[in-house]
C-alpha cells in the first residue's frame, strides 16, 4: 500500500460521512482503487457515499457484459458488483443525508441519463436509480423492485 493510500484510509476511519461522499464525487475512480476497494468492504460506509460510488463507476457497462470472462476491467467490476450486494442488503450505514443520482449536485450530473442505457425496468441498475432512505432524506436506499 503506498503512502497517499495509507493517508487517505486514516483520515477516513474517522471522517464525517460528508467528507467519505466528497472523496467519491471529487477523486479520481481510476487512480484510487485501493482507497475505494477499502471503503466498500467498510460497514461504515454511508449509503449515499455508496451510491454515488456505484454511479460514478459506470455499473451499465458491466450490465451489457454476458460473460465474466470477456471483462476486461476485474477491479472496476468487482467493485460494482460489491456495491450492488451491499446496496440491496443495506449493509451500509444510513447516512443523514442522500443521493440523488438524477440530480447530483456536487458534480452537477445525471449519472442516470449519463449511462447512455436504457435500464429496464426492475434491472439492478434500475434498483438504484430512485431511492428513499431510511432517515427520510433523499435517494440513499434502493427500492424494491
Amino acid at each position: 500500500m503506498n503512502r497517499y493510500t495509507r493517508t487517505v484510509i486514516n483520515y477516513l476511519r474517522n471522517a464525517p460521512d460528508e467528507h467519505w461522499i466528497s472523496y467519491v464525487c471529487q477523486s479520481n475512480d481510476d487512480a484510487n482503487k485501493d482507497v475505494l476497494a477499502w471503503m466498500i468492504e467498510q460497514p461504515r460506509m454511508p449509503d449515499s457515499a455508496a451510491l454515488a460510488l456505484y454511479w460514478i463507476m459506470d455499473p451499465v457497462f458491466f450490465l451489457k457484459v454476458e460473460d465474466e470472462k470477456d471483462i476486461w476491467d476485474k477491479v472496476d467490476h468487482e467493485i460494482v458488483r460489491t456495491l450492488e450486494r451491499g446496496l440491496l442488503e443495506v449493509s451500509y450505514k444510513a447516512a443523514a443525508f442522500g443521493f440523488d443520482p438524477r440530480k447530483d449536485r456536487i458534480m452537477r450530473e445525471d449519472w442516470v441519463t449519463s449511462q447512455g442505457f436504457y435500464l429496464k425496468e426492475g434491472s439492478v441498475g434500475d434498483n438504484f436509480s430512485s431511492m428513499s432512505s431510511q432517515t427520510g432524506k433523499i435517494n440513499s436506499r434502493p427500492h424494491q423492485a
